[in-house]
């Protein structure tokens, strides 16, 4: 099987379910911005000095549920699994609060605002950040458009994992700030 189809050079591309959407279609948005989610996570992953600690594992786990999320996302309907799917993704949500709380406790006060940047690695988490809140307004989008009440609250459970989510990568960006030795770079 070739790698390219020609089928997207006239503005359309195919959804599960869905033929003929145009590129610039909410759920196509929010796929792609979760997709540039994930490669900073990828690029994240692979500056962190240890990718077998804690760290290393949260992001592979993370890498997962984006790609889990990114699916959710291209489908007009809800899957039939949709109960058990918002039970994995409260797990979800639980595991990054666990690990932002285990991070947050080496981590001195803030005193101001937070200037992204510092070590490779924190500066990786900090676009990475970034790019999850736009995933987030992608999806509050298709959440918002969705006429179908399951569906909704799919994507609800999504929004909910995406928000932690971004404040497990601001919670990384200053953890890896401060065992790199730079610590943080605020303004008051």
């Amino acid at each position: 099987m070739k790698l390219y189809t020609k089928r997207g050079d006239t503005g359309v591309t195919d959804l599960p379910g869905d033929k003929g959407i145009p590129k610039d279609d909410p759920r196509l948005e929010a796929c792609g911005t979760l997709d540039e989610l994930n490669a900073y996570l990828g690029l994240l992953h692979s500056l962190i000095d240890n990718p077998e600690d804690g760290a290393g594992n949260d992001l592979a786990r993370i890498q997962a549920e984006v790609m889990d999320i990114s699916t959710e996302a291209a489908s007009s309907v809800p899957r039939d699994e949709d109960s058990i799917r918002e039970l994995s993704r409260e797990r979800a949500i639980a595991l990054l609060e666990a690990a932002i709380d285990r991070m947050d406790a080496s981590l001195p006060r803030l005193k101001g605002f937070i200037v992204p940047g510092g070590t490779p690695g924190a500066s990786a988490a900090h676009v990475a950040r970034t790019v999850c809140r736009r995933a987030e307004r992608r999806l509050v989008r298709i959440s918002r458009d969705s006429p179908n009440e399951r569906r909704h609250r799919e994507i609800a459970a999504s929004l909910a994992y995406m928000n932690r989510l971004s404040d497990y990568l601001f919670a990384l960006a200053r953890y890896l700030n401060s065992i790199g030795g730079t610590g943080d770079r605020t303004i008051v």
